[in-house]
């Protein structure tokens, strides 16, 4: 009887390192990406156009984005009646922000464009990962509002570290934190996304999205996606 306990014993210990070892961080990683609408098509995804609005404490801000892959976007939001524009491209970066009183455009200083510039990507930062020389390590499973997830420490080639959480059902990023350096000080930037929807062309998107890190939170909700279309290059330039 004893033995048979022992063997059931073993049995359960087996079943559950075999649980444990299914999923790898590449597993994960591959069915992300494919829950995204897939390697091939988002390698073919080279620009987007986003329009919104911006949620920040009192008020909703339209929003609109522009996007070349792996080249350069641009964020134009109203306050006030006033245009406010954010540019970043892979070399450096500009903004002209009258919500901050600025009069003239304005070059971004280098550790912005630092995080600014790692969503230039829009394959998203775990696409082509090994070929982008970052090291990736599976933390397990954690739950993360309400819902059970993978864990997945990312760390860039500069050291920057990003951990994202990855729904364990549906395989989108429902979290991410990611410890970056902002005018002298070490912080935590958050996002949360939610709303995922998959487009007419079969790409994936969160239509919700939720940035903390120093201050209030601030909300970014989409309500129209274009993807492919032309976007003239010249939006991306600092006006003299």
């Amino acid at each position: 009887m004893r033995a048979l306990k022992m063997l059931a014993l073993s049995l359960v210990t087996l079943t559950t390192v075999i649980g444990a070892k299914a999923q790898t961080a590449d597993e994960v990683i591959a069915k992300n990406l494919q829950a995204m609408g897939g390697v091939e098509k988002l390698k073919a995804l080279n620009s987007v156009y986003f329009e919104g609005n911006m949620e920040v404490p009192g008020a909703e801000l339209p929003l609109k984005l522009r996007q070349i892959n792996n080249k350069a976007m641009r964020i134009d939001f109203e306050f006030n009646g006033t245009e406010n524009i954010q540019v970043v491209t892979a070399d450096g970066g500009w903004m002209l922000l009258p919500v901050q009183n600025m009069t003239s455009p304005m070059d971004m200083p280098a550790d912005q464009h630092k995080i600014a510039k790692r969503g230039l990507s829009l394959g998203g930062e775990l696409l082509d990962y090994k070929e982008k020389n970052k090291k990736v390590e599976l933390l397990g499973k954690e739950t993360t509002n309400g819902q059970e997830a993978f864990k997945l420490k990312v760390t860039d080639a500069d050291g920057t570290v990003t951990t994202f959480f990855i729904d364990a059902s549906t395989y989108y990023v429902v979290r991410s934190e990611t410890n970056i350096s902002a005018g002298g000080q070490s912080i935590t930037l958050k996002v949360t996304s939610s709303d995922y929807r998959k487009t007419p062309e079969g790409y994936v998107f969160p239509y919700v999205t939720t940035q903390e890190s120093v201050g209030p939170a601030v909300n970014f909700n989409i309500s129209k996606v274009e993807i492919n279309k032309p976007i003239d290059e010249a939006i991306f330039k600092k006006p003299a």
